[in-house]
C-alpha cells in the first residue's frame, strides 16, 4: 500500500515536470509571435 501511494505520487511528480517542459517553451513561443506580429498601436498603447 505505502509502495504503491509512493509510485503515485512519483508518477505525479514527473508529470508535472512534463508538463512544464511543454508550457515554458509554448509561452516563450507565443510572446515571440506577438512581439513580432503586433500593431504598432498596441506598442503605443503599452508604451514601448
Amino acid at each position: 500500500m505505502i509502495q504503491g501511494t509512493n509510485r503515485q505520487a512519483i508518477f505525479e511528480k514527473d508529470r508535472a515536470e512534463r508538463n512544464l517542459q511543454v508550457a515554458v517553451p509554448a509561452t516563450l513561443f507565443a510572446g515571440l509571435v506577438f512581439a513580432l506580429t503586433a500593431p504598432p498601436y498596441i506598442w503605443t498603447i503599452l508604451g514601448m
